[in-house]
C-alpha cells in the first residue's frame, strides 16, 4: 500500500512539472497515461481538493475585513467585493502558485445554479425566520405592494431604459431579464444602520420585508425572461400557468414542511442539534423540491417555510434559551459565510472579465453607462415609490414622506443580484459580450449602492430627523451607570483587603473601572400636575390636554415602550422556561405587539388581550356550531364539548396570570432603572400598568371561583416547573465545583432530563370533570337523599352546548319553562331587556353571579316555581348572560316542580336560590344599590337600612 501511495505521489510531481515517465511505463512497470487524455484527467483529479482553500481564504478575508472596518461607515460587503476584485486581478496577471491558482479556477468555473442552491436558501431563510411576525403581518400589505406592483413597474421602467438608452442593441427579453436582476434588493447594510441609529422599527421591517418578498418576485420574472432570452418561446396559456404555479406552489411546500417540522419538534426537548439539523434540512429540501420537483420558486418556498416557523414555531424553538441562541448563532454564521463567498467570488469573476483583453468584451465607455444606470435606478425607484405613495400611506402602518425617502434611498443591491448575474454569465447560449456586460453592470450597481447609499444613509437619517433612539436613552444610561458604580463600589469594599495580599490601590483600580467615576445627578422635569390620578379616564383626559408639553409626551411614550419591551421579554422567558401553553404565549405576544404599535395613548395591552379572549370564545362557538351540524356520535360529542371549553378557560387563566407577573416585574425594573432620575414620569407609567393589572386580577378572581380545578392545575404546573428548574441549576452548579467526575455528572443530567421530558410530554392538565361529576356536585343533590334524587332525575339534566361567552342564556320578556343549573362558570343577571338592534351592546348594569353566591348555581328558577302546570309558559323576569366558559345543564320546568313536590328539602333549597336571584336583581334595582357588591355585603354595610 505504501508503494502505491509513493507511485501516485511521484506521478503527481512529474505531472505538475510537465515531465512524464517513459511511454512504456515507469521503472516499476506502471503503464503511462495516454497522451492528451489520461495525464490531464489525473492532474485535474488531483487538484479538486484544493477548491477548499478558496473557501477558507474567503472566510479569513471576511473576518479580517470585519475586524478592520469595525467602527467605520464602510459596508462590510463592499470591502469583500473589493477584496475579490484585487484577488481577481492578481489571479489574471500573476501566477499565484500551484495551490491558489487551481483553487481559484475551480470556483470561477463553478456552476451558477450550484451557487444558488448552496448559498441562496440560507440567505432567504435567515431573513424570514427572524421576522417580527406581528409587525410583518401589519405591514404585509405595504411590502406586498412594493414587491409585486413595485417590482413589475421597476422592471418595465428599467428594461425600457436599457433597451432605448444604452447602445447595446439588446432585445426586449434580454433587457427585461437584466432589469429583473437589478430589481432584487438587499437591505442588510441599511437595516443594520437603521437599528444602530434608533430609527423606527416599522421602517426597518418594511425595507427588510419588501426585500425578502421582492427577491422571490424578481427571480420569478428573471426565470421567465431568461427562458425568452435563450429562444424558448411560451404560449399565453403557458405564461399564465407559469405565474400561477411558480409563485403559489413554493410557499405551500414551505408551509407543509414547516408543519411537519413542528410536529417533530413537539416530541423533542432541549436538543440544539436536532433543532439545527431540522432547519437546515428543511431549508435546502424546500428549495430543491420547489425548484426541481414542482417547478415553482425555491426562494418563495423558503420564505414560506421561514415565515411559518417565525409565526407558529418560535415556542418550539424557545423551550431553552441556550438552544435558541445556538440556533440563532448557527444561522447567522450560515448567512455570513454565504455573503462572504458570493461577494468575493463575484469580485474575482468581474476582475477576470475586465482584464480579458483578447475578447475586448468591455470598454471604458461601459463604465460611464454603469454610472448612468446607477443614477437612473435610484430615480426609477423614487418614481415607483412616489406612484404608490397614496396607497402606502393609507395601509399597514402608513408611510410619511421622510420614511418614503429612506425606502427609496435604502434600495441596495446585493448577493441575490450577483448570483443571478453569474447564472447569466455562465449561460453559453447567450452572446458572450452581452453576458459580460450584465455581470459588469450588476457588479457596479452592487458596489455603488452598498458603497454610496449604504454609507450615507446615516447622514440622510440625521438630516430628516429620523435618528432619535429614545428621548430618555442618555438619562437611562446615566442612571444604570450610577447603579453599576454603586454595586462595584460595594464589591470593592468587600474585597479590597485580605490577610494574605493586603489591600489594593483604589486610584489604580478606578483607572480601569469607569463605573467607579461618579456622574453628576440630573433631576427630571417637574410634572406635579400629572400626579395623583387613579383611573384610566383621568389619565386619558390629562394626556389629551393641549397644554401637555410635547417633550413630556415623548418621554412618556418612550417609557411605555420600555415597559412593554420588558413585558414582552418576560413573555419570551415564560416560553423559554416552558411555562404556559403555546396559545396563551401567542396571545400575550400579540397583545404587547399591538400595544407597542401606538404608545401615544395609555397602556392598553390588557384591553387587547381581553378582545382576543372574546375572539377565542367566538371561534370556539363557531366550531361548536359546526360540530352540531356534523354527524358525530353522541358519546364523542359529549366528550369533545367540555374538553374544548375547559381548555379555553385554562388558556385564558394562564394568559391572565402571566400578564400580571410580567407587568409587576416590568414595573419593578422600570422603577429601578428610571425611578431614580425621573420618578414622576416613571410613576405615571407604573400607575397605568397597575390599572391593567387590577383588571387582570379581577378576571382571575372571577374564574377562580368558577373553575377551582383549573386554578389548582395552573399553580401545580408552575410549582412543578420551578422545582425542575431548581434541579437543572443544581446540576449546573455542580459542574463548576470540580468535585464530580464526568460519569457522575452525566447521571445527574440524565435524571434531570428524564424529569423534563416527562413534564413536556404530559404536563399537569386540568381535571376534566365528567358531566356526572359536575351534576352530582350541584347543591340540589347535597341533602340526605342526594343519591336517590340523583339516580331518579340524572337523565333529565341535558348539557347546554350552544351558548357563547357574552351571549344570553335567555332574555327578559321571552317565554320559557326551563331551568339552567350552573355546574362550572359564571353568569350575570339584569332586569333590563336585551336590545334587538344589530350590534347593540349588552346592558352594562349586570350583577355577576358565581357559585359562591346563593343564586349563582341556578337560573330561571323563580318563573318556573311560580308557574302552574297547564298554564301558558311563564315570562322571563331577567336577562341572564354567559360571562365565562360554562358547564351548564338544562332541565324542564315540569321536572323541577316534580322534584320540589317530592322532596321538601329540595323545594326549600330551590326557593332560597330563587329568592337570592330576586334580591340580587329586582331588589337591588329598586334600592339603586351598586352592582359590584353582593347583597349580603350591602346589608352588612347598612346600605339598605332605610328599607
Amino acid at each position: 500500500m505504501a508503494t502505491g501511495i509513493l507511485k501516485h505521489s511521484v506521478w503527481r510531481m512529474l505531472s505538475e512539472t510537465g515531465e512524464s515517465p517513459a511511454a512504456g511505463g515507469d521503472e516499476h512497470g506502471a503503464p503511462a497515461a495516454e497522451e492528451g487524455h489520461g495525464g490531464e484527467e489525473e492532474v485535474h483529479h488531483s487538484e479538486k481538493h484544493l477548491a477548499i482553500l478558496f473557501m477558507f481564504f474567503a472566510l479569513f478575508c471576511g473576518a479580517l475585513c470585519r475586524s478592520l472596518l469595525a467602527g467605520t461607515k464602510v459596508p462590510y460587503t463592499v470591502a469583500l467585493l473589493v477584496v475579490g476584485l484585487c484577488l481577481g486581478f492578481l489571479h489574471a496577471e500573476e501566477d499565484l502558485g500551484v495551490y491558489a491558482r487551481p483553487s481559484i479556477e475551480q470556483w470561477v468555473r463553478i456552476d451558477p445554479h450550484l451557487l444558488l442552491y448552496a448559498f441562496l436558501p440560507p440567505l432567504v431563510f435567515e431573513s424570514a425566520f427572524n421576522l417580527e411576525w406581528h409587525m410583518f403581518t401589519k405591514l404585509f400589505s405595504q411590502a406586498l405592494l412594493m414587491a409585486t406592483v413595485g417590482v413589475v413597474l421597476t422592471v418595465g421602467i428599467v428594461g425600457a431604459f436599457l433597451k432605448w438608452c444604452l447602445p447595446y442593441d439588446w432585445s426586449w427579453e434580454f433587457s427585461f431579464m437584466t432589469a429583473s436582476i437589478l430589481a432584487a434588493t438587499d437591505p442588510v447594510a441599511v437595516v443594520a444602520l437603521l437599528n444602530d441609529l434608533g430609527a423606527s422599527k416599522t421602517l426597518s421591517m418594511l425595507i427588510e420585508g419588501e426585500s425578502m418578498m421582492n427577491d422571490g418576485t424578481a427571480i420569478v420574472m428573471f426565470l421567465l425572461f431568461f427562458d425568452f432570452s435563450k429562444g424558448n418561446d411560451k404560449t399565453t396559456g403557458e405564461i399564465i400557468e407559469f405565474f400561477l404555479q411558480v409563485p403559489l406552489a413554493g410557499p405551500a411546500i414551505g408551509i407543509a414542511f414547516g408543519m411537519a417540522t413542528l410536529w417533530w419538534l413537539g416530541m423533542v426537548y432541549n436538543d440544539a442539534l436536532v433543532d439545527i439539523s431540522l432547519t437546515v434540512v428543511d431549508c435546502y429540501l424546500v428549495y430543491f423540491v420547489s425548484e426541481e420537483v414542482s417547478g415553482s420558486s425555491g426562494v418563495l418556498g423558503v420564505v414560506g417555510l421561514g415565515a411559518y416557523l417565525a409565526a407558529v414555531g418560535k415556542p418550539y424553538f424557545a423551550t431553552n434559551k441556550e438552544v435558541e441562541e445556538s440556533l440563532h448563532h448557527f444561522w447567522s454564521m450560515m448567512t455570513y459565510g454565504a455573503n462572504t463567498l458570493i461577494f468575493i467570488l463575484a469580485g474575482v469573476i468581474i476582475a477576470a472579465t475586465c482584464v480579458d483583453d483578447q475578447q475586448e468584451q468591455l470598454e471604458w465607455r461601459d463604465l460611464g453607462y454603469a454610472v448612468l444606470l446607477y443614477l437612473f435606478l435610484n430615480a426609477a425607484r423614487g418614481f415607483v415609490v412616489m406612484l404608490l405613495f397614496p396607497l402606502l400611506s393609507r395601509i399597514g402602518y402608513g408611510l410619511d414622506w421622510r420614511n418614503a425617502a429612506i425606502v427609496v434611498y435604502g434600495g441596495l443591491r446585493g448577493a441575490v443580484g450577483l448570483a443571478l448575474a453569474l447564472i447569466v454569465f455562465e449561460e453559453h447560449a447567450l452572446d458572450e459580450k452581452n453576458r459580460t456586460r450584465v455581470l459588469f453592470h450588476v457588479g457596479f450597481i452592487v458596489v455603488s449602492t452598498l458603497g454610496i447609499n449604504g454609507s450615507t444613509t446615516g447622514m440622510l437619517l440625521h438630516w430628516l430627523g429620523l435618528d432619535t433612539a429614545g428621548v430618555n436613552r442618555d438619562a437611562v444610561v446615566k442612571s444604570l451607570h450610577d447603579a453599576m458604580g454603586e454595586r462595584v463600589m460595594k464589591k470593592y469594599l468587600e474585597e479590597f483587603h485580605d490577610d494574605t495580599l493586603g489591600g489594593a490601590d483604589f486610584d489604580r483600580v478606578k483607572a480601569y473601572v469607569s463605573s467607579l467615576r461618579m456622574l453628576d445627578e440630573k433631576k427630571s422635569p417637574n410634572i406635579e400636575r400629572l400626579q395623583g390620578f387613579k383611573t384610566e379616564t383621568e389619565m386619558k383626559a390629562v394626556a389629551s390636554e393641549p397644554s401637555f408639553r410635547s417633550h413630556e409626551q415623548a418621554i412618556l411614550e418612550d417609557l411605555r415602550k420600555r415597559l412593554l419591551s420588558s413585558v414582552r421579554l418576560s413573555y419570551k422567558e415564560l416560553s423559554e422556561e416552558g411555562e404556559g401553553n403555546s396559545n396563551a404565549i401567542f396571545m400575550l405576544m400579540e397583545s404587547v405587539d399591538k400595544a407597542l404599535d401606538d404608545t401615544s395613548q395609555t397602556l392598553n395591552d390588557w384591553s387587547v388581550l381581553d378582545e382576543q379572549f372574546a375572539q377565542m370564545s367566538g371561534n370556539l362557538g363557531m366550531v361548536s356550531t359546526t360540530l352540531r351540524l356534523v354527524p358525530i356520535p353522541a358519546a364523542m360529542r359529549k366528550m369533545m364539548g367540555p374538553c374544548d371549553r375547559i381548555k379555553e378557560a385554562e388558556t385564558k387563566l394562564i394568559a391572565a396570570w402571566s400578564f400580571v407577573r410580567a407587568h409587576e416585574h416590568a414595573c419593578k425594573s422600570l422603577h429601578d432603572q428610571v425611578g431614580s432620575i425621573d420618578e414622576e414620569h416613571a410613576k405615571i407609567i407604573t400607575t397605568e400598568s397597575k390599572v391593567m393589572v387590577e383588571k387582570a386580577k379581577a378576571f382571575i378572581r372571577e374564574r377562580r371561583v368558577a373553575f377551582p380545578e383549573l386554578v389548582e392545575t395552573i399553580k401545580t404546573s408552575e410549582v412543578a416547573r420551578e422545582l425542575l428548574n431548581v434541579q437543572e441549576h443544581f446540576v449546573k452548579d455542580q459542574e463548576h465545583t470540580g468535585l464530580l467526575d464526568q460519569s457522575e455528572l452525566d447521571a445527574l443530567h440524565d435524571l434531570v432530563q428524564r424529569d423534563f421530558r416527562k413534564y413536556v410530554a404530559a404536563p399537569p392538565s386540568a381535571i376534566k370533570l365528567t358531566d356526572d361529576e359536575v351534576i352530582r356536585g350541584l347543591p340540589v343533590f347535597n341533602g340526605g337523599q342526594g343519591e336517590t334524587l340523583y339516580d331518579t332525575f340524572r337523565a333529565d339534566f341535558k348539557p347546554v352546548t350552544s351558548v357563547e361567552i357574552g351571549k344570553p342564556l335567555y332574555t327578559k320578556g321571552e317565554t320559557g319553562d326551563k331551568v339552567y343549573f350552573i355546574g362550572r362558570g359564571c353568569v350575570s343577571a339584569t332586569t333590563e331587556p336585551l336590545s334587538e338592534a344589530k350590534g347593540a351592546e349588552l346592558p352594562k348594569e349586570r350583577v355577576y353571579l358565581d357559585r359562591s353566591r346563593m343564586a349563582g348555581w341556578v337560573c330561571g328558577l323563580y318563573e318556573v316555581l311560580a308557574h302552574k302546570d297547564g298554564n301558558p309558559p311563564p315570562t322571563r323576569k331577567f336577562t341572564v348572560v354567559c360571562e365565562t366558559v360554562l358547564m351548564a345543564y338544562e332541565v324542564d320546568g315540569a321536572v323541577v316542580r316534580k322534584m320540589a313536590a317530592a322532596y321538601p328539602q329540595v323545594e326549600q333549597a330551590l326557593w332560597q336560590a330563587a329568592a337570592g336571584m330576586l334580591c340580587e336583581t329586582v331588589l337591588r334595582s329598586d334600592l339603586r344599590l351598586p352592582v359590584g357588591l353582593p347583597l349580603q355585603q350591602s346589608i352588612a354595610l347598612g346600605t339598605i337600612n332605610e328599607l
